[in-house]
Order: C-alpha cells, then structure tokens, then sequence
C-alpha cells in the first residue's frame, strides 16, 4: 500500500511540474509573439502611410510642374497620383475599409476633373457634366464627414452657411444670361457645397480628433469653395489674373487636405 502511495505521488509531482513548466514556456513564447505581431502590424502601417504621402508629395511637385508651363495633362496627373496615395492608404493600411467613402468622394471628383477637361463627357455642357462629378463627390464627403463628427447643427453654423450660400451664389456664379439648367444646376450645386461647408465646421468644432485634424479638415473645405468660386467667375462673370493657376494649386492642396484628414484621424504616423 506504501509503496503504489508513493508511486503515485511521484507520478503526480512528476506530471504537474511539466505542466507547469510547459504553461511556463508556452506564455513565454507567446509574448515575444505578441510583442513581434503589433509592432509588424504598426511598421506595415507606418510604411503604407508613408508611401501615402510619398504619391501626394509627387503630386504637388506634378502641380509645380503644371504652375510652370500650364498643361492641363499635368493637372490630371497630379490629381492622379492623390487617388493613388488614397488607395494605397484605404485598402492596404486601413483596416476593413472604414474611410472608403472618403476615397469614392475624391474618385467622383477626378471625374468631375475628367468631365471638366472634356475628356469624357455625358451632355454636351462640361459646366454640367462637371457640376454631377462634383455634385456626387461633395455629397459623399458629407455623409463622410457627417458619419465622424457632430450630428447636430448649431444655429450660428445654419446662418453661417446661408449667409455664406448667398455671397457664393452671388458674387461668383449668378448673372442674368444663365440658361435655366445652368440656373437650377448652379443653385443645387452650390447648396451642397455649402452643406459640406457647415458639417465640416460641425467637425472641426466637434474637436475630438485634435486641433490639427480638424483645421486641415476646415481648410481643406474653404480652399475648394475658392476653388469653385473662381471657376464659376470665370465661366460666368469676368476674368481673374492668373485663375487656372489659382485654380489648380487650391484644388490639389484642398483634395490633399480632405484626404489626409483620415490619416490624421488615424494618427498612424
């Protein structure tokens, strides 16, 4: 009897030491593991992000290019190379595809880009063509910047974007020569340039991803107003010095700016 007590006892002692010891080493090696797996995961991020800004620097030096000689080509190829940083960022550092809308929102308005340039086309009007590529873009950049910031309008941002509405529509686009679809097709268009103006302040205000997030959110919606102001003048009203420059340097750094908006929002970098 002392002698199968004393078997057993050894066998018990002998079998809870190694499972202790194979606990041990098993929770040991997990962590490195662990440790190695986030880290990994941050460097690939940190080098999709970078490679982000590296085709957005490349755009902006496309754009110098284009500030020098004119060439309306260089202007599409600047704003190429934004879409292919924004791509890169959505489907390879970002995970499950959550700011998508961001990157439909600056697709739709490459091709308002197409449109304008008369590239493509879908009437004979490009003012028109243009006016549903950015129509539909700015639409998505609300719904995008609504999704991340406050829900609710304050009355001074309502007033804001009405008083802001009527000066737009005025000063920049209206004259009595307008055809009625250019008319009705100017009025909605500016509407829902002034909405996204005032979701976006709602956003910068809002203040929950940062001071810098939400300024370069802020500026990067007024340079497009200005963007679309001299191109209606320009269309509609008069001439401006040196306006397809003007044109082209705050289109591209407002398009940079909305986009880097999540790569802020994420603080990957």
């Amino acid at each position: 009897g002392s002698l199968y007590s004393g078997v057993v006892y050894i066998v018990f002692v002998f079998n809870d030491t190694a499972t202790t010891a194979i606990y041990t080493l098993s929770l040991h090696d997990a962590l490195p593991i662990l440790y190695f797996g986030d880290y990994n995961r941050c460097r690939s991020m940190g080098i999709g992000t970078l490679i982000t800004f590296i085709f957005y620097l490349i755009s902006l030096g496309i754009l110098a290019v284009h500030l020098n000689n004119g060439k309306k080509n260089h202007f599409l190829l600047s704003v190429v190379f934004i879409v292919f940083g924004s791509i890169n960022y959505n489907l390879f550092v970002v995970s499950d595809y959550k700011y998508v809308i961001f990157l439909f929102a600056l697709l739709f308005s490459f091709l308002g880009d197409l449109f304008m340039a008369n590239k493509i086309k879908i009437v004979e009007s490009r003012i028109i063509n243009g006016i549903l590529g950015f129509g539909i873009a700015h639409i998505l950049y609300i719904i995008a910047f609504y999704r991340l910031g406050e829900k609710e309008l304050l009355y001074w941002q309502v007033l804001l974007g009405i008083f802001a509405f009527l000066i737009i529509y005025r000063i920049a686009v209206y004259t009595p020569s307008l055809s009625r679809i250019l008319l009705v097709g100017t009025l909605v268009y500016s509407a829902i340039l002034v909405i996204l103006l005032m979701i976006i302040s709602a956003f910068a205000i809002s203040n929950e991803y940062g001071i810098i997030t939400s300024l370069v959110a802020l500026f990067g919606v007024v340079l497009f107003i200005v963007s679309d102001s001299i191109i209606a003048y320009t269309e509609f009203k008069g001439t401006i010095p040196n306006s397809s420059q003007l044109i082209a340097v705050t289109y591209i750094i407002s398009q940079i700016m909305l986009q880097g908006t999540v790569i802020l929002i994420e603080g990957a970098i």
